[in-house]
């Protein structure tokens, strides 16, 4: 008798079988009815964005309109975006050059897809990085299999049904593959598989390189990371404390991109940490009121209980905005943040996935910068600061793939996200990313009735060399 694991990898082998078989007739389509397709399904998701809402807040644990702002309104700014700018980004044109010999050839760049790929989404987003990559990855021909998180269980029968309205499903151009790691793992390995995007955590990102590395597969990975913050003596303090207790705990500190950090200088510390908890303590305080915080799993309660008093034992001030939850393994953990963290503690050099914050008041920002830049490499950085100067120089000094200034842990869809290091590989969205879902094919023509040979062709001559000499002098 065949066991759950084999009927499902019977099941996976059948839909990636479609999806393999629907590559040449999805990549055929001209980019103009890909994206006729691309605008149903727009506007299928915005005709149902109550009902996707709703799941991911029930799901998730979020405010409607949480789950509106960062999960599918982007997803329709993004498709948007990109049925209108797609037909410009794929089509080139001539490039001509104009060194001696060349210049009347014609150079074309063709994008062309990749074939087939995986996007497998996280439960922590589990309607936006996996829909956009999916929208993003389909307009220039791939066909996508997209893996959720197991953990996710209302929001993937959504997007099935998304792709099934939109005609998406039935033309075998995309599909959803539900299943556990096992599925995960064997749809990486799968010869049909020209590619991965993955989301999700830095431990399991690292094993997802590894595993892609092995069977010399491509990969873009958005492993985590969080964000680290600089709050510079002449910032806004009022305005930078609600901003990052807003980044550090939106998602209930779940999302890629939530503030872990913060370096602050210790002339505005004060002040600025009073009014950090004022604003925690009110964030934390509205959402439970909306009754929108689902209890966070046992594993990630211990992880942070060991963070915390790792801090404590090292001399931090722990601050929980609330009580901790009645249920030891299954806690509404509340909002919490280290004060007088030092590099020391492991909040300040492991991954954070919680709702809990680092702090720590610094004499020179320059030098945290400096130390930052050598041992982490958080996803994005946001620098809170009066001097636009001041904020720009110190943005181009930092190592991070996105930085925001007087704000944090957002995305546009004309620019890209991503970063090169734990936090992430590769990048998506934009014109920027184009080749993380193509193929560049260069293609020269040498124009008719323009010299039978090439001057560079054999034989060389002494004529030729004198001649070459001259233009190695005087041309460049």
């Amino acid at each position: 008798m065949q066991t759950q694991t084999e009927i499902s990898l019977k099941e996976a082998a059948r839909i990636v079988s479609r999806i393999d078989l629907g590559f040449r007739t999805w990549s055929s389509l001209s980019l103009k009815d890909r994206i006729k397709n691309i605008r149903r399904l727009r506007k299928v998701i915005s005709k149902n964005a109550r009902r996707i809402v709703e799941a991911i807040s029930e799901e998730c644990g979020r405010p409607l309109m949480e789950s509106l702002s960062q999960e599918v309104l982007p997803v329709l700014e993004m498709a948007k975006y990109c049925e209108k700018k797609f037909p410009k980004w794929l089509c080139r044109g001539k490039l001509p050059y104009r060194r001696p010999g060349f210049w009347r050839k014609k150079n074309h760049l063709h994008y062309e897809p990749i074939g087939p790929v995986a996007v497998i989404s996280p439960q922590n987003f589990p309607f936006s990085l996996g829909m956009m990559t999916l929208i993003y990855a389909l307009l220039p021909g791939n066909t996508v299999v997209l893996k959720p998180s197991e953990k996710s269980t209302v929001v993937p029968s959504i997007i099935r049904d998304l792709l099934d309205v939109s005609g998406l499903l039935s033309s075998c151009a995309a599909s959803l593959l539900p299943g556990d790691a096992e599925i995960g793992r064997w749809l990486i390995q799968h010869p049909k598989i020209k590619k991965i995007f993955f989301f999700g955590r830095e431990t399991t990102g690292e094993y997802v390189a590894e595993l892609c590395r092995k069977h010399s597969k491509p990969y873009v990975l958005e492993s985590g990371g969080g964000c680290t913050a600089f709050v510079c003596a002449d910032a806004d303090v009022e305005q930078a404390a609600a901003g990052l207790a807003w980044s550090g705990f939106y998602a209930s500190g779940r999302s890629c991109v939530s503030t872990e950090r913060i370096f602050v200088d210790e002339k505005i510390s004060e002040k600025f940490i009073s009014l950090l908890k004022e604003k925690v303590t009110s964030f934390q305080t509205e959402i439970i009121n909306n009754r929108k915080r689902v209890p966070i799993g046992p594993s990630e309660v211990f992880r942070l209980k060991e963070l915390i008093e790792d801090a404590k034992t090292k001399g931090a001030g722990v601050f929980h905005a609330g009580m901790l939850g009645p249920h030891e393994n299954n806690a509404l953990f509340p909002f919490t943040i280290v004060t007088s963290a030092t590099r020391s503690m492991c909040v300040f050099k492991d991954e954070i996935f919680g709702p809990l914050v680092a702090v720590q008041a610094v004499a020179n920002l320059e030098d945290s910068v400096e130390e930052m830049n050598e041992n982490s490499q958080p996803l994005g950085i946001s620098i809170w600061s009066r001097n636009p100067k001041q904020a720009l120089h110190m943005a181009k000094k930092l190592s991070s793939g996105m930085i925001w200034i007087n704000d944090s842990s957002f995305g546009l869809p004309h620019l890209p996200w991503g970063n090169l290091d734990k936090a992430g590989w590769g990048s998506l969205f934009s014109e920027f990313s184009l080749q993380e879902v193509t193929r560049l094919k260069w293609i020269s023509e040498h124009p008719k009735g323009f010299s039978k040979t090439r001057f560079w062709w054999n034989p060389y001559t002494p004529t030729k060399e004198k001649l070459l000499l001259k233009i190695a002098k005087h041309f460049f």
